[in-house]
């Protein structure tokens, strides 16, 4: 005799159910198999060109656009409207940003962004993750930059470059005349 395993769930009520149900839709719409065919990545000879488009979430949903998060190696580099300058360590916000740069490569904002810079020591576990890691907490010293895109945004979009392999000295003369530029970025295109 050949067993069969059912698959399901049980909910206390309709309304839960019917909350569930929302839930599994609104995680349809942001499932990264399906994102990572809508990401707008474009490689040239020396940048990447990231855009994104129709940033929308439900309210009390907060969404950020990761650049990096990697090994803090040596400086952090940030130019905005009020010039260009050696990020001490911590947590830094910036609303006009131009480019900043880290371990050989610079990045540069096409159109403006909420920028948040993290360049501090960082502790964590990997179990949460990944339970065949132990449970202990690792430090190490990290880069982590995003884009705040606020709360329950509607619309929203970014436009950035990276550009690999250039030097501090150089990133402010790429972004004053960079070859790559964005003609539109759209929902619509």
């Amino acid at each position: 005799k050949m067993l069969q395993r059912i698959y399901g769930t049980a909910w206390k009520s309709k309304p839960d159910l019917e909350h569930y149900l929302q839930q599994l839709e609104e995680a349809k719409k942001r499932d990264h198999r399906k994102l990572g065919k809508d990401l707008e990545i474009f490689f040239f000879d020396d940048e990447v060109v990231c855009l994104g488009t129709g940033i929308t979430a439900p309210e009390g949903e907060r969404v950020i656009t990761t650049l990096n998060q990697c090994h803090l190696n040596g400086d952090v580099v940030l130019a905005d409207s009020d010039g260009m300058r050696r990020l001490e360590r911590g947590d830094h916000r910036c609303s006009a940003p131009k480019w900043f740069w880290h371990d050989s490569v610079g990045y540069v904002f096409v159109e403006p962004a909420e920028l948040q810079l993290q360049n501090d020591t960082s502790s964590g576990s990997w179990h949460a993750s990944n339970s065949r890691y132990p449970a202990d907490d690792d430090m190490l010293d990290l880069l982590t930059a995003w884009i705040d895109h606020g709360g329950a945004p509607q619309g929203e979009s970014y436009a950035y470059l990276v550009v690999p392999g250039i030097d501090r000295e150089s990133v402010a003369g790429y972004a004053a005349k960079a070859p790559a530029a964005v003609l539109a970025n759209s929902e619509k295109v």
